[in-house]
């Protein structure tokens, strides 16, 4: 085996250039996996916020419907401001413009009573207090329900995957 001699302009490189290469290189990786695991950590807090916020919401409006009593024009004020006041609060979020949850109330015989109009006819989400992903209107979407404090009304709410993280990013 024949080596061929170094030109003029391949030297070999010096220990020191090695080290430096190699110091470089796993500072490099190391940035890398605390930038994922900072990442990772982030998502799962603002997911369990998410989820707060998300079942907060679907009590308020339990709540809300349930004390506006039968009748219906009152109760759909009612629901109409309760949203209104909860997504002012992502109006100022240009990440979460399109940010829109659906929800149903459903009486204590299991009629659905209220929906907002992009919400499906059946129910969206199963045991209170519980989250699940489902899928439906061609989207995967995070829900959750909630018992009224009288028990007379629970509300389903839904929320998609895509724009619960919007709502986030500025925190």
């Amino acid at each position: 085996m024949t080596t061929q001699p170094n030109t003029k302009n391949e030297q070999p490189r010096s220990l020191l250039h090695r080290l430096i290469l190699s110091q470089i290189l796993a500072m490099g990786v190391a940035w890398l996996v605390l930038l994922a695991w900072i990442v990772f950590a982030m998502l799962e807090f603002g997911n369990g916020d998410l989820d707060r916020r998300m079942l907060y919401f679907a009590k308020s409006l339990a709540e809300t419907a349930s004390g506006s009593g039968p009748d219906e024009a009152r109760r759909l004020q009612r629901l109409k401001a309760a949203e209104k006041i909860f997504l002012d609060g992502f109006s100022e979020l240009k990440s979460a413009r399109d940010y829109q949850p659906v929800y149903q109330i459903f009486n204590l015989a299991g009629a659905l009573i209220y929906r907002t109009p992009n919400a499906p006819t059946q129910p969206i989400a199963q045991i209170d207090g519980i989250f699940a992903k489902r899928e439906f209107s061609g989207h995967t979407w995070r829900t959750v329900s909630a018992m009224s404090s009288d028990g007379l009304l629970r509300v389903h709410i839904a929320e998609r995957t895509d724009q619960r993280l919007a709502t986030s990013w500025r925190m």
